[in-house]
């Protein structure tokens, strides 16, 4: 069983943190966003708002001024215009299109023709930038395979099993690999540092600045902890993880909506059967509501709707019950008072002990499958209870 470091590790919680601090700051920042989905999916002409794309196979075409994200199994970003643009595919082509950064991700990755005005960031198995593609900053690759044969105005920064360079590189160039090979065609306009174990410089090849060796590091051997060390270390970075992030979604909802998170924090301390009765209907209910749906084709989109539903209240339940778990012991812990609400601080760190209290119990085995459900149950029941008072005070 493997191990992550604890960089990694730290990396993970952060980018927990980064999800909560997003989603709790959409509603600040909301903007105009378009969604276009389906099997084979085809875009072309004017956008003027976020572009958001997913299916099988998709065409990209657009005339925009603002970002484009596309999410498929192939994606060829064909003749379009973007402002930013997001790609991850199992094949990506670039092919005469304009933006003025890119970020692709994908398995096979191909920058045929056009122009990124900024810098480019692609990883992918192969990665190759051809002849007719220029990048005007700095390009960031990495993949097993890593080919450049087009311009690129600012530095070169790559990883990879075996990199090649062929085309110009403006500034300095930095490789990571087992080897580099620097054909005929390659100009570099600054310092060429590589730390590789095989490399082949064509003598035809410019190299206008210093060229800087690093030896290859041998890689660092640690004991592997023992099969318990790691059970309990898997366990307790789920659990830091979960509090962490279980925590300040609870105090996200909480300081974003304190009326609604109050009163489903007083439904499940009030009226918890009543509750569980309610959460366990709307949960029983989902799975034939969403095959009813899927059968008749036009409650297809009314049936995607219920799944994404489904799929908000997940999160959004397991916060309800642990704020009205948090409200509960912050009473108890007052003998009786804390009646006033919390504020900030008092926020915060009732909604992280009441989600380390429920990420323990859930580390249970068997027993703490049982608590997921019994708490998602809950707060499901709570939020729509307060809701549906809400609604009828008006």
């Amino acid at each position: 069983m493997s191990l992550l470091s604890p960089a990694a590790r730290m990396r993970q919680v952060l980018a927990l943190l980064t999800a909560v601090l997003a989603v709790s700051a959409a509603p600040l920042a909301a903007q105009a966003v378009e969604f276009r989905t389906g099997r084979q999916v085809e875009i072309i002409g004017a956008f003027e708002d976020v572009l958001f794309v997913s299916g099988d196979r998709i065409r990209l075409a657009p005339q925009s001024e603002d970002d484009v994200f596309a999410a498929a199994e192939t994606i060829a970003f064909d003749g379009g215009r973007a402002l930013n643009l997001f790609l991850a595919a199992g094949q990506v082509r670039f092919q005469d299109g304009q933006a003025r950064d890119a970020l692709l991700l994908g398995r096979d990755i191909d920058f045929e023709d056009g122009v990124v005005a900024d810098d480019v960031y692609a990883a992918g198995r192969n990665v190759r930038v051809g002849p007719g593609f220029e990048v005007g900053g700095t390009a960031f690759l990495a993949g097993q395979t890593v080919t450049t044969e087009g311009p690129i105005a600012g530095e070169l920064r790559t990883a990879g099993e075996t990199v090649r360079i062929e085309g110009s590189v403006s500034g300095d160039v930095v490789v990571y690999a087992q080897r580099l090979e620097i054909g005929p065609g390659a100009r570099i306009g600054g310092d060429l540092t590589y730390e590789v174990s095989e490399v082949e410089i064509s003598p035809e090849a410019v190299i206008s600045g210093r060229t800087v060796v690093q030896e290859p590091r041998e890689p660092k051997r640690q004991e592997a902890p023992s099969p318990g060390a790691a059970v309990l270390g898997g366990v307790f970075w789920s659990v830091a993880v979960g509090v962490v992030g279980g925590g300040l979604l609870t105090f996200a909802l909480a300081m974003l909506f304190p009326g609604f998170m109050t009163a489903a924090a007083g439904r499940i301390a009030e009226r918890p059967l009543p509750t569980l009765g309610l959460g366990f209907l709307l949960a029983l209910i989902a799975v034939p509501l969403i095959a009813v749906l899927f059968v008749s084709v036009i409650g297809i989109p009314l049936g995607l709707l219920v799944i994404g539903l489904y799929l908000v209240a997940w999160p959004a339940g397991l916060a309800a019950f642990a704020y009205g778990l948090a409200m509960m012991v912050r009473r108890l812990a007052a003998r009786g008072g804390g009646a006033e609400p919390p504020g900030l601080w008092g926020k915060l760190g009732w909604s992280l002990a009441a989600t380390a209290l429920i990420c323990l119990v859930g580390a249970i085995p068997i027993v703490g499958g049982f608590a997921w459900l019994l708490a998602w149950i809950l707060g499901l029941g709570a939020l729509v209870a307060a809701g549906r008072e809400a609604l009828a005070r008006g």
